[in-house]
């Protein structure tokens, strides 16, 4: 008989396994758990990418053309891809712990813990820039769809300054503030943008400030640009114009970088950035913003010197002026299959022409939201976590698995209604158009998490912690914690001591609050001699869950956490592993 703490006893006697319960944890712990030796070392997992080792090298920049990409995307890629019969995988840069280490690509900034404050403050320093002026303008933003330039400000920093248009008023300028901060948020390395609001009596024509055409000539700027510029702007009654102003990135440009392969001269770039799993589970993180443009064009590569010529490669996201319902210039059904559908789909257009049409489809029910043309079609009803598209295929995207789908969902789980609150906020929107974001963002999350926290373990970051002066293990129920199920989940361990296959012991469970489970691990230690290697298989049992409701059986979502007892109560958490049940 293993001895039990007071908290244990009081666990044990408001719950005790079921026969069916232990049979079904009996059950998957006999096709997860059995193992001749240990699966893992006894070391801790590698949290840190060693992909910032500094090298010498004359990187050249990249270049992406858009009209190719989108060609190449739509239709050269995917013929190529059906011959080549590339087998699907899963994400190879994850670590024992399933997660993504730090890295040039991502930091576990939500991981880690992330106030609403430091959500909304992003990547932004403390000094804001100054709609007092004057502003320099350098040179007239090169492409895109926004009027805008790149000016220098007092203190000698450079912001590309977007400007609002008409149509969707404040749209754009609250998408690329609150879509970077997301994106930071999450992890990935975004500019810092900010609104502003300002006088055209500040800006200032430098000497030799030039535009860029269509095919990339550069030509001189001139006052009358200026004015062609700022005609296409929204001009509010004041008299202002409204803005996102994006402050330049330190280092040297390297030109964008790709959804996959690798950058050959980038001694840090070895793995292929299709199987990258932060890229593949970003699109998850694009469906929930609808940020259709996330494509090479949208990234970019600098090089951080470290001194003595020797540097490293960082990578970025950049604009995300198209998230929440941007209405493309063309026709109204294309506007309305966005989510939906890619901009050449043979499989729908063949279906279409023998049909006649007569086939409904989502955007035959499209309707623009309480904000009219502001968000557009951006909303909660009718949304697809995964059936979302963007604007053409992106090859990351395209390989997203759903491991690499349940572990960005991980991080959007983190990412509190508190949070999104907060970074709504810096947006600077009207009550009404704040209330409604933040109302889609919060809707649109709850359906990404009822998805794809159901089919994997929600239960992550595993810690032991000293209670009673005895060593715990504690997990937290991600689905608890985002209230996407029951607070009054159950849970059920089995530990199986050295891989072996006889029956697994049952452990009694712990839970101090709603969403966290609890082990107590001295009771390993009375079951077999310390300095054993354990797997400890850990199911939550909810027949409320969403995901078990739609299969119509109980959902066991099991874990296996590996564990090795150091002796003296010292154990080490070796990985975590996530079964699939289905």
């Amino acid at each position: 008989m293993v001895s039990m703490t007071p908290v244990e006893d009081q666990v044990r006697a408001r719950h005790v396994a079921s026969p069916l319960e232990l049979a079904l944890l009996g059950l998957a712990c006999g096709l997860g758990c059995a193992r001749g030796v240990a699966p893992y070392p006894p070391e801790a997992p590698l949290w840190r990418d060693p992909d910032r080792q500094p090298f010498a090298a004359q990187l050249e920049p990249a270049f992406s053309p858009k009209r190719w990409d989108a060609v190449d995307k739509s239709l050269l890629r995917p013929v190529s891809e059906f011959f080549a019969m590339r087998p699907e995988g899963e994400s190879i840069n994850v670590n024992a712990f399933d997660e993504v280490p730090d890295s040039s690509w991502f930091e576990n900034r939500a991981l880690r813990g992330l106030t609403p404050e430091a959500a909304a403050l992003g990547p932004c320093p403390d000094v804001a820039l100054s709609a007092e002026g004057p502003w320099l303008i350098k040179s007239a933003k090169p492409d895109g769809a926004d009027p805008g330039f790149v000016i220098k400000a007092p203190d000698g920093s450079r912001y590309l300054v977007k400007l609002d248009e008409p149509v969707q008023s404040v749209r754009t300028s609250a998408a690329d503030v609150v879509g970077s901060r997301i994106y930071h948020a999450a992890g990935f390395d975004t500019p810092c943008n900010t609104i502003v609001v300002f006088e055209p009596s500040i800006l200032h024509i430098a000497p030799g400030a030039h535009a860029e055409t269509d095919t990339g000539e550069e030509i001189a700027f001139s006052e009358e640009d200026l004015r062609k510029v700022l005609a296409r702007a929204e001009r509010g009654p004041s008299g202002r114009y409204r803005g996102v102003a994006s402050l330049y990135l330190s280092g040297r440009p390297l030109g964008p970088w790709t959804y996959e392969g690798i950058r050959r001269d980038d001694r840090n770039d070895v793995v292929a950035h299709e199987d990258r799993r932060e890229l593949r589970g970003s699109r998850l993180l694009a469906a929930w913003t609808d940020h259709s443009d996330q494509r090479d064009q949208n990234t970019l590569a600098m090089w951080i010197e470290s001194g003595d010529g020797r540097g490293y490669v960082r990578h970025h996201l950049l604009d995300f002026g198209d998230c929440f319902g941007s209405l493309w210039v063309g026709p109204a059904e294309q506007t309305w299959r966005r989510e939906h559908a890619y901009w050449f789909e043979p499989g729908q257009i063949l279906v279409d022409f023998s049909t006649f049409g007569a086939l409904e489809r989502p955007w035959d029910r499209a309707k623009l939201g309480p904000s009219g043309l502001v968000f557009g079609y951006y909303a909660v009803p009718g949304f697809d976590p995964e059936g979302w598209r963007p604007t053409y295929p992106n090859p990351a995207f395209s390989r997203m698995s759903e491991r690499d789908a349940a572990w960005m969902a991980r991080i959007l789980a983190r990412l509190s209604e508190p949070h999104i609150e907060a970074i709504v906020r810096t947006a600077e929107l009207e009550p009404e158009l704040h209330g409604e974001l933040v109302r889609t963002l919060v809707g649109r999350r709850r359906v990404i998490l009822e998805r794809y926290l159901t089919r994997l373990s929600p239960l992550s970051d595993p810690v032991v912690i000293t209670r009673g002066g005895e060593p715990w293990l504690c997990l937290r129920d991600w689905a608890v914690s985002s209230k996407i199920a029951s607070g009054r989940r159950r849970y059920v361990v089995r530990a199986s001591f050295g891989g072996r296959q006889d029956p697994a012991q049952p452990l009694a469970l712990a839970a101090s609050t709603p969403g966290e489970a609890c082990i107590a691990l001295r009771q390993l230690s009375t079951l077999e001699p310390a300095g054993g290697y354990w797997s400890l298989r850990v199911a939550a049992l909810d027949d409320a869950a969403p995901g078990a409701a739609r299969r119509g059986r109980h959902a066991p979502y099991p874990l296996d956490v590996h564990v090795y007892d150091q002796g003296s109560g010292r154990f080490l958490l070796a990985a975590l592993e996530r079964p699939a049940f289905d």
